[in-house]
């Protein structure tokens, strides 16, 4: 009875999702696209210009697919974005940066402290781990800068690889894995706050509000493609996410859960303990380690950072450096704080989920439920769009083979790939009601690919190399090889992260 339940939601989900149309301002084919017509063709071919970069790496016997002067290398990036019309300032990117960048993850940070490690300890990890991050996250867009690509199977490939399509596979599976744990959680989320608010238990059906929010939420979303697009949803979140921070500092300096205080005790409570005197103790490494990894996980955009690159107006490595380095000790600031309130308000007995140490009745808290509701809505555009655009292009490979077509239909194509993301996204999250593990995996292997082991094996390329030459100092030979050493951190991150997973 229940599986037949299930089957009906999705079915109804099925013919809403079909019955669906998209905006034409969201799709590159449409004829009047802000009145400017685009050309609605699937394909692009970066043209390759031989240049010195070029010449020196045959000379040194390395080969470079792309390369170029600065001008013509902006030629390039302009012809991969005919689908893109309107690009963001510093600004507007760094906006959608932060909000991709302030989710989830940041309630899970002063639990990783649970074990009584010191506050000064436990911040060193965090502003080591995020600027490890924006050090990697600026090279993806070094690298976008030298080879015109615009997205990571082309990065990928214009160091000489043939098998870009595995790193797309790569993002696609993350990305649909991360986004189908947000509908348990949001149903999670939803159910308690919709029923508080009066709302009949009949209502309340779990496979029914995860159609809902699939339906109603998720899938208009799909469409927003270009960071213009996303404007909105970025300031909203960060709003969101930044009022819950606020409510977190308020209920620290009122006392209400200390001994004695309004909510010692309430329903929900653990008791309150003790935060360590020493702020440098280290009393459990694995909860550091635990830290570290939620930090590579909550600091990640680097799946996405050629979007971020082609998107950005008068796009240059030095502009893609300005954008990174406005936001991500903003980023150090904001983890800094979410984990040093909620440590000290809860102590080291922490849950791993912020939201869950509240007390049932704390109306502030109420308001915080909401609040990272409205930050999961707003993350699905972001996480969806690239992975999207790349499903597209391997279907548009796909019915190139089968075909044998050379121009066919990207709106089409993009259609079918977020209607068939988002039924697979509703049921795995309809399906597998408990996804953590799932994603604890996916996180392990995906995230250390993308923030150090991808940028650590580019750097060490011809793409990576090329600014070399003979006259080139030994400092600045070493430090383009010590990128190098994002290898090993990435795999050591992996493993034990996947051992971490295997373990619990």
């Amino acid at each position: 009875m229940a599986w037949s339940k299930q089957l009906a939601f999705v079915f109804v989900f099925v013919v809403l999702a079909g019955h669906a149309r998209p905006s034409l301002a969201f799709w590159p084919g449409s004829t009047s696209f802000h009145g400017r017509p685009t050309s609605g063709q699937g394909t692009r071919v970066l043209p390759m210009v031989p240049t010195s970069a070029a010449k020196r790496s045959v000379e040194t016997g390395l080969t470079i697919r792309g390369g170029g002067d600065s001008q013509s290398r902006r030629s390039r990036l302009e012809q991969s974005r005919g689908q893109v019309t309107m690009r963001v300032s510093t600004g507007t990117a760094s906006l959608s940066l932060l909000k991709n960048c302030v989710g989830m993850s940041c309630l899970t940070l002063a639990g990783a402290a649970a074990g009584g490690n010191g506050i000064g300890s436990c911040l060193l990890v965090i502003w080591f781990m995020t600027l490890l991050s924006g050090r990697t996250f600026e090279l993806i867009g070094t690298y976008c800068d030298r080879t015109g690509a615009d997205n990571l199977e082309k990065l990928w490939e214009s160091c000489g690889s043939k098998n870009g399509w595995i790193i797309d596979g790569a993002m696609i599976g993350y990305s649909i894995m991360c986004l189908s744990c947000y509908v348990p959680f949001l149903s999670s989320v939803v159910i308690p706050l919709l029923s508080n608010a009066g709302v009949n238990q009949k209502y309340l059906n779990v496979v029914g509000v995860k159609t809902c929010v699939c339906t109603f939420l998720f899938l208009p979303l799909s469409f927003l493609r270009t960071l213009k697009s996303m404007t909105f949803t970025s300031i909203l979140g960060n709003l969101s996410a930044g009022s819950t921070l606020v409510v977190i500092a308020i209920r620290y300096f009122d006392g209400s859960y200390r001994p004695g205080g309004q909510f010692d005790g309430a329903p929900g409570v653990l008791p309150i303990d003790i935060v360590p005197r020493n702020i440098w103790a280290i009393n459990d490494w694995s909860g550091l380690l635990s830290l570290a990894l939620r930090m590579c996980f909550a600091a990640s955009a680097h799946y996405v950072g050629p979007k971020y690159f082609s998107e950005l107006r008068d796009a240059s490595s030095e502009r893609f450096r300005k954008l990174t380095w406005n936001v991500y000790p903003i980023l150090g600031c904001i983890y800094s704080l979410f984990f040093t309130l909620g440590y000290l308000l809860f102590g080291s007995q922490t849950q791993a989920a912020l939201l869950s140490n509240f007390a049932d009745n704390d109306r502030l808290a109420y308001l915080c439920r909401w609040a990272y509701a409205v930050v999961s809505v707003t993350m699905y555009p972001l996480v969806f769009a690239s992975a999207a655009t790349a499903a597209s292009r391997g279907l548009i490979r796909v019915r190139q083979k089968l075909q044998k077509r050379a121009i066919l239909n990207e709106r089409f194509n993009y259609f079918a790939v977020v209607w068939a993301m988002n039924i697979l996204i509703y049921a795995i999250g309809t399906v597998f009601t408990d996804v953590g593990q799932i994603a604890d995996f996916m996180g392990a292997i995906f995230t250390q690919l993308f923030v150090f082991v991808l940028p650590g094996l580019l750097s060490q390329t011809s793409v990576g190399l090329m600014e070399l030459t003979e006259s080139s100092s030994k400092l600045d030979r070493l430090k383009a090889r010590a990128n190098a050493l994002f290898i090993p951190i990435g795999f050591f991150f992996m493993y034990t992260g996947l051992a971490r997973v295997f373990s619990g």
